[in-house]
């Protein structure tokens, strides 16, 4: 599928999760970006502002529901499955509250600056944060609790002079204890780590990391963090490490060197039980253990039929790829199966499932 242009690949598919085999393709006239389970029923976020619910059993469109003047939507939806509520967010900031079952509309309200990315909760509460540094809770009845616009601080000349811009926020909000962490984009490059910690129930900053000498230089950070027994993980592009920051202890650590910088990454780390699996877009997959962040296996998967890391991928002190020169890259989040395996999906349109891994290594994708 080509992103944007309306192509025949457009649409959701549903796979056998033991053979592979397609149960049902259900055609979308736009890119989807989106889904979330509810219930039998499979809600999808699609290019230009449809919100559709599918019969997970057989694709057949249940209810469907179409955004203000058909904003564009990349935001995943989020289900809040105890109230039977799914929370959807516009490129022109609309943020609505359907009733997950029916497609009904419940709530709508504006907010400033356009939602690229999928609202988050601690189940009393929601989160959403938009590309104009605005961050918003809402009670699960759409009620608004509190908005909040973030700023970062900009040096000028005059070393005692800083100047405030909004933060441009891109990704999820995450909620870690009472806090809620906030990865943004800026306008230039600093060695300060682009994202912020909040009072999740006031909206009012609460601290922000210090300066590290490791750190690469970053316009934004493209992945939320994901977080694991205190420590937020943060898949940084630009670099060649895997930054963990101890949050009791406002500490960081690098973690898991990998052989090649990429200049981007999108995907989001995701936990399962003790262990984090990490995609890259040099087409490795990691597994590393949540408390010291030692590497436990890796999987090359960037070629088809090829299990081998290319050595043209790999980067020396200084240098950072664009793109990988050899192979392809994991963009999107991955998928962890109720009975354990792993799904992993990579830019040369290759959905692989992993079987049950473990320290003493991983299993062939089948």
């Amino acid at each position: 599928a080509h992103a944007g242009a309306p192509d025949p690949g457009d649409g959701v598919q549903a796979l056998d999760l033991h053979t592979g085999a397609t149960r049902w393709f259900s055609r979308s006239p736009h890119d989807v970006h989106g889904t979330s389970w509810f219930d039998g029923l499979i809600i999808t976020t699609h290019e230009h502002g449809l919100i559709r619910a599918l019969d997970a059993a057989t694709g057949d469109t249940v209810w469907e529901h179409a955004a203000r003047n058909g904003a564009r939507i990349t935001a995943s939806p989020l289900v809040l499955n105890e109230h039977s509520v799914v929370v959807v967010g516009t490129h022109a900031g609309e943020v609505l509250l359907l009733n997950a079952a029916t497609g009904e509309p419940l709530v709508s309200l504006s907010l400033g600056g356009e939602i690229h990315a999928g609202a988050s909760s601690d189940g009393e509460r929601i989160f959403i944060a938009t590309t104009t540094g605005e961050v918003a809770a809402l009670s699960v009845s759409g009620e608004v609790l509190w908005r909040k616009v973030q700023s970062y601080g900009v040096a000028q000349e005059s070393p005692d002079m800083v100047q405030a811009e909004p933060a441009r926020f891109t990704t999820s909000p995450v909620v870690v204890e009472e806090l809620l962490v906030l990865a943004y984009a800026r306008s230039s490059s600093s060695r300060e780590p682009p994202w912020m910690a909040l009072d999740r129930a006031t909206g009012e900053l609460a601290w922000e990391p210090e300066w590290y000498a490791m750190y690469p230089e970053q316009l934004e950070l493209e992945a939320s963090p994901a977080y694991a027994q205190d420590m937020l993980i943060f898949p940084a592009a630009r670099a060649r490490h895997t930054l963990g920051y101890l949050v009791g202890e406002r500490r960081a650590e690098f973690i898991s060197r990998v052989p090649a910088c990429m200049r981007s990454h999108s995907s989001s780390p995701v936990r399962a039980t003790d262990t984090l699996y990490m995609g890259r877009m040099d087409g490795m997959l990691y597994a590393t253990t949540t408390v010291l962040g030692g590497v436990e296996w890796r999987l090359y998967l960037g070629m088809f039929g090829e299990s081998e890391y290319p050595a043209q991928n790999k980067t020396a002190p200084g240098e950072c790829h664009k793109t990988a020169p050899a192979g392809h890259g994991i963009a999107s989040a991955l998928g962890i199966a109720p009975d354990g395996s792993i799904l992993v999906s990579t830019t040369q349109g290759i959905l692989y499932k992993l079987g049950r891994l473990n320290a003493s290594g991983p299993a062939a994708p089948e």
